[in-house]
């Protein structure tokens, strides 16, 4: 059953695919319509999943489920997963890209290699302040307040020398 993400619970849990480029605005408009669809079939054990998804900064699919109505399962986790990789081939996208890495210039999303990290923060392109997708967030509550978040309080501060000690 399609939720919004407003009716959803704080600790409803987050699943982020990373997408390895940003979608046109059509494609995500489509992608969002897929969604639903898959959503409102979603199961677990034949009860109906109460589910939600958005699709951020035009490169990350996010879904969302209140397992107070129904808990996702490994089946439902894979065919979850197989639905992923299924928008993946047909809009010629990797959901499943752990290496590259989105950064707020401004209000414009930027994607920077996990291997540039290091030379752009050497070289000023990001710092500490810099706002980066935060893709590990698994809550809602998370989703909310910290699905955004500077470099030095991200997953991301381990990768890069010399930044500055929270």
């Amino acid at each position: 059953m399609v939720a919004s993400v407003a009716d959803l619970p704080a600790t409803s849990r987050v699943w982020v695919y990373n997408l390895d480029r940003f979608l046109t605005d059509s494609e995500t408009q489509s992608i969002d319509h897929d969604l639903q669809r898959f959503l409102a079939d979603w199961t677990a054990h034949n009860d109906s999943l109460k589910a939600a998804s958005n699709i951020r900064f035009h490169r990350h699919i996010v879904i969302l489920v209140d397992e107070n109505v129904a808990s996702a399962s490994g089946c439902s986790i894979d065919s979850s997963v197989r639905f992923i990789k299924k928008l993946g081939q047909h809009y010629s996208f990797d959901a499943f890209d752990r290496l590259n890495y989105t950064y707020l210039d401004g209000d414009e999303p930027k994607i920077i290699s996990h291997y540039d990290l290091q030379e752009a923060y050497d070289d000023h392109l990001i710092a500490d302040d810099t706002k980066f997708v935060n893709p590990l967030v698994k809550s809602k509550s998370e989703y909310q307040d910290a699905f955004i978040v500077p470099l030095k309080d991200s997953f991301l501060n381990r990768f890069v020398e010399n930044l500055a000690p929270k």
